[in-house]
């Protein structure tokens, strides 16, 4: 016996495992609405998963293949090209999704998703291992109702154990199990009929409860759902181990009540662990509902905004007849005069004001502290500016613009505090801040289906105006000077335009050029050039400008074999282009063959 097993009642204690018990545990913590963390090992491989009333909420594991870069691709949000181009971007120690957030080129909802993906698959990883060893640690006093909803996810774990199972349990195992011949009738148990339509079985297997209907043997279910897949075996299995399916005459396996004493067994501790009881700037501890709260109850000489880097000032009046009450003897707390709760449009128009002076900063000129504020600084920020959006978007009657304003400031206070929490990420932060390269808060909502190609980010095309040319934006400016072949000027204002639109096309297509036109020509060196290009061409692979200035520059530097298979991409996605067909027939004379005719290029498949 190990350590671990040598104290049943232990808080963490361990015992071994293997497929059958991991799911039995989980479904034992799920129906009890246990919270705690439940980690799995198997030699030096880790899997911890976080649950909180029996839901799981976190997942993670020091295996490379279930990290957030896995799910980014799996989920189809991201290439495998476009990840490992943005993973080589990444300084030492920063995190990819914060990375990809902050920079613009995923939205909130698209990183949620990953994250989702992630803890969905991670639930029943652990199914993979065939033995282990199996660790819970309780947490049982946290109170689910102080947790923000946001921060949890709607994740049905009997559909998370399903699919787990199937892709995991080999057929063979399951059988040996169903098919034993001391087992009895098929019987469901009570509860099946609420949990099997959560398990979101194929619809092959939707017919389970008529064919189990009277108690047939497990071969009649056989002969009245023809299956080849297997997975009516592995449904079975898993429906007998968490005692919705009963054999035996009834009798269960004794598997899921074993979990259920283990887990019994196991003492939660007393308190609440002291990280959650640190301060955040939350000082009723509630996190708040109310406006009221959120904007001060008390009247204030100051007027409390949520621009100022939310300062709050409270005048005291001593009491009239001097008289200090009992109890008070040395108290300097004096009486506070109560002001009227402010009207939902007054609450609407602070939020409105605070989102106009927070985004489009830099993270510390968002919270309104220095570079140079201390971590205790930085977090009492995050917490008043947390709490205080926090309850104006609960205001009743708050109109619908005001309440997505402070949702994302919810977000962006949350990312912010994420990056500058930590104090590798807040270092590579600070590197990028001084060489003018740092990210900044985006203050526009993007949609959950943008991905990398966001229209709201693209900045508008320059258009006759009669305005002076100093009153239109950096890159209707930049656009101007491009035109007139002033690159230097253009160059520079193309580089402050990308500091408020990062992950723009348009703008880092333009940027590669003017880069390749100032330096590039003059030095023959393009490898700045084509960098800006490339990742114009990462976050959309059909952009023609940045296609069609690769091959520009690889014609220009003469290297015939890179601007051929650069203009053939091009005409790929611009077959019409003129420029394009030229340089193609060019480049086919210079080679002594025959150029492929336009509208006419060969298509390939993957090997599959």
């Amino acid at each position: 016996m190990n350590a671990r097993e040598s104290n049943g009642n232990a808080a963490g204690a361990g015992r071994d495992h293997d497929r059958v018990r991991y799911v039995a545990t989980l479904y034992a913590l799920m129906t009890s609405g246990r919270s705690g963390v439940l980690e799995v090992e198997s030699g030096p491989r880790w899997r911890k998963l976080y649950l909180l009333a029996g839901q799981p909420v976190w997942y993670e594991s020091n295996l490379e293949a279930e990290g957030l870069a896995k799910a980014l691709v799996s989920s189809g949000i991201l290439s495998q090209r476009q990840l490992n181009w943005v993973q080589s971007k990444l300084s030492e120690g920063e995190d990819l999704g914060d990375a990809l957030v902050a920079a613009g080129t995923l939205s909130e909802e698209d990183m949620d998703a990953a994250r989702q993906a992630q803890i969905e698959r991670g639930y029943a990883a652990p199914l993979s291992w065939a033995s282990g060893t199996c660790r819970f640690t309780p947490c049982d006093v946290l109170d689910p109702g102080r947790v923000d909803p946001a921060l949890r996810r709607e994740i049905e774990p009997l559909r998370a154990l399903w699919e787990g199972v199937r892709h995991h349990v080999q057929m063979d195992d399951a059988l040996q199990v169903v098919t034993d011949p001391d087992a009895g009738p098929v019987l469901l148990a009570d509860g099946f009929a609420e949990a099997f339509p959560r398990l979101g079985v194929e619809e092959a297997l939707r017919e389970l409860p008529e064919a189990a209907a009277g108690s047939p043997t497990v071969e009649d279910v056989f002969k009245r759902i023809p299956d080849r897949s297997g997975n009516l075996a592995k449904l079975l299995w898993l429906l007998q181990i968490v005692e919705l399916v009963a054999r035996a005459d009834g009798a269960d396996s004794g598997t899921l009540a074993d979990a259920r004493q283990w887990l019994g067994g196991i003492e939660s501790p007393p308190e609440i662990p002291t990280w959650l009881e640190e301060e955040t700037g939350d000082t009723d501890g509630d996190l708040g509902d109310t406006a009221e709260d959120l904007l001060g109850a008390e009247v204030t000489d100051e007027e409390i905004s949520l621009d100022d880097g939310v300062r709050v000032t409270t005048v005291s009046e001593p009491d009239p007849s001097g008289e200090v009450p009992a109890g008070a003897q040395g108290s300097k707390k004096r009486s506070k005069k109560k002001r009227p709760s402010r009207t939902p449009e007054e609450t609407a128009e602070l939020l409105r004001s605070a989102h106009r002076h927070r985004m489009g900063k830099d993270y510390y000129a968002f919270l309104g502290v220095s570079p140079t504020a201390s971590l205790a600084e930085i977090k009492k920020a995050y917490g008043r500016l947390y709490k205080r959006c926090k309850k104006a978007r609960a205001t009743e009657g708050l109109p619908a613009d005001a309440k997505e304003l402070a949702k994302e400031m919810l977000n962006a206070a949350r990312r912010v505090w994420l990056t500058l929490s930590d104090d590798t990420l807040r270092a590579a932060y600070n590197r990028r801040l001084d060489t003018g390269d740092a990210p900044v808060v985006r203050g526009r909502k993007r949609a959950a289906t943008a991905r990398l190609k966001d229209p709201e980010t693209i900045p508008p095309k320059p258009a006759s105006s009669s305005a002076p040319m100093g009153e239109l934006p950096a890159y209707e400016q930049a656009k101007i000077l491009m035109a007139n072949g002033d690159h230097e000027r253009a160059r520079k204002l193309l580089e402050r335009a990308r500091q408020d639109s990062p992950s723009s096309p348009e703008i880092l297509a333009d940027l590669g050029w003017c880069t390749w036109m100032v330096q590039g020509r003059t030095t023959g060196d393009a490898s700045s050039a084509e960098e800006y290009l490339r990742l114009a061409v990462a976050f959309n692979p059909r952009h023609e400008a940045a296609l069609e200035f690769l091959a520009r520059i690889a014609v220009e530097r003469g290297d015939n074999d890179n601007a051929r298979s650069r203009v053939k991409a091009l005409l790929r996605v611009t077959p019409n282009s003129a420029w394009g067909t030229h340089a193609l027939q060019q480049l086919g004379r210079a080679s002594g063959s025959q150029p492929e005719p336009s509208g006419r290029l060969k298509f390939w498949k993957k090997k599959r």
